[in-house]
């Protein structure tokens, strides 16, 4: 393993202050090597608490989506037992799917087997 030296590392990474910490500007980690542990962890504690505010706050969203996407499913399944019903009734023959209905169909059936 080669290990760089400092100026390879100041090289590679001439805007930040700190040589040893290449985050980009503006990132979530950028200078977090020169922060205070305390303050690290009063962040990440905050941090915790919003994530766990947006978690409950979403969380009701998450089940209605889910609950819709079940409802969606079931009318488009006796939707299609009802066409295949009518065609059965009139002798109907049908065409082969074009390219566009056969990726439309897999992307449904993806969607129902995620139930």
């Amino acid at each position: 393993m080669k290990v760089k030296s400092e100026s390879e590392v100041t090289q590679s990474c001439p805007t930040l202050h700190d040589p040893m910490d290449c985050s980009p500007r503006g990132s979530f980690v950028h200078g977090i090597f020169q922060k205070n542990p305390v303050t690290l962890l009063k962040e990440l504690s905050a941090i915790k608490s919003r994530y766990q505010t947006l978690q409950v706050r979403f969380k009701p969203i998450a089940v209605e989506q889910k609950e819709t996407k079940s409802r969606i499913c079931a009318t488009f399944s006796k939707t299609m037992t009802l066409i295949q019903e009518l065609q059965k009734q009139t002798d109907l023959e049908l065409l082969p799917l074009t390219e566009e209905e056969k990726t439309a169909a897999e992307q449904l059936r993806a969607h129902l087997s995620d139930l």
